[in-house]
């Protein structure tokens, strides 16, 4: 299991609209918002960094969302089990090489 701390700006006046569609992902669990509504704190839990990066770009499309800004990333069952096994989880969407390429297509 993955965590993802974020944080997701939100266009001026409309942080009850963007709650309410975040509050639509049972993977994503709010923490605390700016003074003046314009930020969100939330976790996005996922099996994997695609399924984050999918959740990730839906919530994009939402016209009130400026942008989300993942800041940090907890594997917690991937290292026991790197630890455990010596398997390798597949990073490979957390390069920037990687999110080049998906962003410039």
């Amino acid at each position: 299991m993955l965590y993802c701390g974020c944080i997701i700006f939100i266009k001026d006046g409309n942080f009850e609209a963007v709650k309410e569609s975040i509050y639509k992902y049972k993977e994503i669990s709010l923490f605390t918002k700016s003074d003046d509504n314009k930020m969100i704190v939330a976790t996005i839990e996922a099996e994997s960094d695609k399924e984050i990066e999918r959740i990730i770009n839906e919530l994009k499309q939402n016209e009130y969302i400026i942008d989300i800004s993942p800041h940090y990333l907890h594997f917690e069952e991937e290292v026991e089990r790197l630890i455990k096994t010596g398997e390798k989880p597949d990073l490979t969407g957390f390069s920037k090489s990687e999110r080049r390429k998906i962003t410039n297509g």
